[in-house]
């Protein structure tokens, strides 16, 4: 039978029934009281489709720039009164109709409708009704054989049930990199030293063993670790200098005419770049070491983009009863291409004598790796063997691009994934967290929080491996948390386990459910082989995902990336449904370590309005670190910093022009404002000198394409502004607007064969200009849908939040319901975790003197979304930043009622 029911759309649950003030719902078609009649009883009108039209005065005809469903749809229905076990009963049926109509539109009122073929309910949001009942009830009898009709008129869309977004993993696609508080530099290889399991002989007699000490015979190489380690943001070592004795310390060893490395020796140390057995020289300090004397070795090498070598550090420092004492010498240089120094394992080869690493001290592990990503995740190995992590993004530990190591299969492609390298002998448990462990605290804000124990979580991962035998089991587990991020117990998720090689990329997939006392929960990855039949093997994993289906009321969940420990970030939610762009609540958290009175808080989250498989919209800041162009950037290694570094150059008035990214003109089509975090050295009556525009080269060629410029064809640039107001001081700026591609295309024109690299460009005109930096840079969409906002803790407020969340919320969920009073609504509100809980928000508009926390919009005044983009997935933008332009932590929540056009 046909349903059709009046009654109330709770906002709290989206429950549908009684009405607070009308009572329980009025089903039109009981059979009882109501009788709708068959088969045309109920006619739904088709909604008006509004086309935007424009034209030329010189060419024919017009052309369709936009269509909206604007105007209300007609629901007309034909019933028969009753029949009623009495008289007073059928007046009353009468009465109780007549109520529910004219209580529209003073009253939000709401229709379940499913026709007798459908198989799900779609609610209509009513605007106004009205009936054809006589006013004369002496003439109501006859209702009993001579239908009424009702017209309702109603909202376009018919409305689904709500439905949560939900991913409670951080950086589940392991595309953001490290830095800001919540992400550290990942530790990936770490050895005390309690055996040799780890390493391999490249020639030579290898290396020996004893009391935690690795001897590495004369004249001998050993080596270790990944090789998709590109960029190593710590290679940590304590060595025992012998009168004699040349060590190479390679980066990166490609075979025995290519490699990357350090070299001490007796006299000096050199960084060195040898590429087709010639030998580069890229710095040289003069050092005396001491005989028999230990020493630490921290090197680096930062990230860079295709094309550009990669500039990197070596600091040598005298050893402190087993812990890092005072530098020495700390050179720095440019590898001398851009491929042999991103190729091959780290190494560690002797001449001229043996050389002991290692040793039982204060630091341990003596030696360690730690990467520049990827943000809010850990790594840790047990076992005889020492298993190593690696960050596999397809540009030097920074991805930039689709990277064929990572999964494919998701809304979007794949730019980076983790990966297990498992060790070359012995037996290993190698497990990627799905958080920072460093401490309870640090559990309490990157760990997947939950509202109270006892949930039911939905768990799944995406893996592919080589090299895996048999007894090597990969499987997902979860540890559970308390409130203050103690741990409290590991389990199992049930049938999310696989055992040998996964050739192809496979889901691990199942529930979990918390136990008592259970505040938060991390997810693992783990590959354990308690043999050595997997030695040399690698496993990837990919796209991870956790959501509470007690909480969203959902088994199933289409993946989203929604939260990241640092901002700028890339947002993507998938699987979206309805016929029509849908309202959304919208909610957003960042952690703050404090936000004191006359604090701000800006913010701007943008959606895209087309959807592309390969965008990429966020990136580190890279300048051209070598001297082919100029100025010349450095990069300078900032924990706090976006990517754990920022890039930095004598910036003048020839203009500053660091790439972040680079795609193809196809691959991002749209309309962006370019944000960066910039700061400058320069006096404060000067800054007005310091300038920002937004430019777009389009090139035959990525990233820097050929010097010459002779691969260039085409570039824009927008004006001028001066937005620096303060010397010395991170600022996250707005450089104006730039397209993708950045001009019409002809018909002709293949859009695949071309590159844009939209970018801010510095400048600053006074004399000697100033030392600058840059830290990231960010398209943010403005064509789709657009939140722009400030936060404001007045100068007068006594309260000041503290290692607390502050929870925003863009609320278009009554906009749809269409009562005289439902609109938009911007809220906030300040949690303990990373939670949000938009029951008791609150707050509205304010400025910095109104005496409390108050939020202010000045774009949409609510979030958008859009299933008639491709694949049913949109893709947002999010930037939020301090007055201090500190590199903030991102989480984001999205709830949505798809709208349809037809039932379902």
């Amino acid at each position: 039978m046909t349903t059709f029911k009046l009654g109330y759309t709770n906002p709290l649950t989206d429950a549908f029934g009684a009405h607070p003030i009308l009572g329980a719902a009025l089903d039109l078609n009981d059979g009882v009281n109501y009788t709708i009649l068959s088969p045309d009883g109920v006619k739904l009108s088709n909604v008006t489709r509004t086309v935007v039209s424009a034209g030329n005065i010189r060419s024919q005809g017009e052309r369709g720039v936009r269509a909206i469903y604007r105007h209300p749809r007609e629901i007309g229905v034909s019933l028969i009164l009753g029949p009623s076990a009495n008289y007073a009963n059928f007046m009353n049926s009468i009465r109780q109709l007549l109520a529910w109509i004219n209580a529209s539109p003073n009253l939000p009122l709401t229709i379940q409708y499913q026709p007798f073929s459908a198989s799900t309910p779609v609610y209509l949001d009513v605007i106004a009704a009205a009936h054809s009942i006589p006013d004369d009830e002496d003439m109501w009898l006859r209702l009993q054989l001579e239908p009424v009709e009702l017209v309702f008129l109603c909202r376009p869309g018919l409305r689904g049930d709500r439905l949560s977004l939900s991913n409670l993993v951080m950086n589940p696609g392991f595309e953001g990199p490290s830095g800001g508080s919540l992400a550290p530099a990942v530790t990936v290889f770490a050895d005390t030293f309690a055996n040799l399991n780890a390493y391999s002989t490249l020639y030579g007699g290898g290396a020996s063993l004893a009391a935690n000490v690795m001897s590495v015979f004369a004249n001998s190489a050993v080596t270790f670790g990944s090789p998709a380690w590109g960029a190593i943001q710590t290679w940590q070592i304590r060595f025992q200098w012998q009168a004699g004795l040349t060590g190479n310390f390679y980066l990166h060893y490609v075979d025995a005419n290519n490699g990357l490395f350090v070299e001490i020796t007796g006299a000096n140390i050199v960084l060195y770049h040898k590429v087709a057995g010639v030998f580069h020289q890229l710095a040289l300090g003069a050092i005396t070491p001491t005989n028999g004397n230990r020493y630490w070795l921290v090197m680096t090498q930062f990230p860079s983009v295709a094309g550009d070598p990669p500039s990197l550090s070596a600091m040598l420092y005298n050893d402190s009863a087993g812990s890092i004492g005072s530098l020495i010498i700390a050179p720095v240089g440019v590898a001398y291409d851009a491929v042999t120094a991103l190729s091959g394992k780290p190494a560690i080869e002797t001449g001229g004598g043996s050389m002991a690493v290692g040793g039982v001290g204060h630091s341990n592990p003596v030696q360690y790796v730690a990467l520049f990503g990827p943000g809010a995740w850990t790594f840790a190995s047990t076992g005889s063997g020492i298993a190593s992590g690696a960050w596999d993004g397809s540009v030097a530990g920074a991805p930039t691009s689709t990277n064929g190591n990572a999964y494919q299969g998701g809304p979007v492609a794949g730019q980076g994934a983790a990966r297990i390298e498992a060790p070359p002998a012995g037996t290993f448990n190698a497990q990627w967290l799905a958080a920072n462990n460093t401490g309870p605290a640090a559990i309490t804000q990157t760990a997947q929080p939950l509202p109270s124990p006892g949930s039911t979580l939905g768990v799944s991962a995406w893996i592919r491996s080589v090299g895996m035998a048999a007894s090597c089991t990969q499987q997902i587990l979860i540890d559970e948390f308390d409130s203050g991020g103690n741990f409290l117990r590991q389990g199992t998720v049930a049938g999310a386990s696989v055992t040998g090689t996964q050739s192809v990329w496979t889901q691990l997939a199942g529930t979990y459910v918390t136990g008592a006392n259970c505040a938060f929960v991390a997810l693992i990855l783990s590959a354990v082989d308690n043999t050595n039949a997997s030695v040399n093997g690698t496993l990837w994993l990919d796209n991870v995902q956790v959501w509470n289906q007690t909480a969203t009321g959902q088994t199933s969940m289409p993946y989203c990336e929604l939260r990241f420990p640092n901002a700028p970030a890339q947002l993507v939610v998938s699987g979206l449904l309805g016929d029509l762009p849908t309202p959304a609540w919208f909610a957003f958290g960042t952690y703050v370590s404090t936000f004191p009175a006359s604090g701000i808080l800006t913010f701007a989250i943008g959606r895209a309005a087309q959807t592309s498989r390969n965008a990429q919209l966020v990136g580190n800041s890279h300048g051209w670190y070598s001297t082919a162009l100029s100025p010349q950037s450095t990069p300078q290694a900032d924990a706090s910093a976006y990517g754990g570094w920022y890039d930095q150059a004598t910036v003048a008035s020839g203009g500053w022009n660091p790439r972040f990214v680079s795609p193809r003109s196809s691959d991002a089509p749209g309309v962006y404002h370019v944000f960066g975090r910039f700061r400058t050295s320069q006096a404060a009556g000067n800054l007005g000198n310091v300038q920002v525009r937004a430019t777009a080269q389009q090139r035959l060629e990525a990233w820097y394409g050929e010097l010459t410029g002779t691969d260039q064809i085409g570039a824009y640039y927008g004006p001028y502004s001066a937005p620096i107001q303060l010397s010395n001081a991170w600022t996250t700026a707005d450089a104006g607007q730039v397209a993708i591609p950045p001009f019409n295309a002809g018909a002709r024109t293949d859009p695949t064969l071309s590159f844009v690299t939209p970018r801010q460009q510095w400048i600053d005109t006074t004399g000697g200009g100033s030392t600058c930096g840059l830290n990231w840079e960010a398209l943010v969409p403005v064509d789709g849908s657009l939140l722009v906002g400030v936060l404001n803790n007045p100068s007068n407020n006594p309260y000041a939040p503290a290692t607390n969340w502050l929870w925003s919320y863009f609320d278009g969920l009554l906009v749809n319901r269409a009562s005289a009073s439902d609109g938009p609504a911007w809220q906030l509100s300040v949690e303990n975790v990373a939670t949000p809980n938009p029951a008791h928000a609150g707050g509205g508009p304010g400025t910095q003197t109104t005496g409390t926390l108050n939020i202010n919009s000045g774009a949409d005044p609510y979030l958008t979304l859009d299933p008639t983009l491709a694949g049913a997935s949109n893709i947002l933008v999010a930037t939020v930043t301090d007055g201090s332009g500190d590199v903030l932590a991102f989480a984001g929540e999205i709830q949505y009622s798809p709208l349809y056009l037809q039932p379902r």
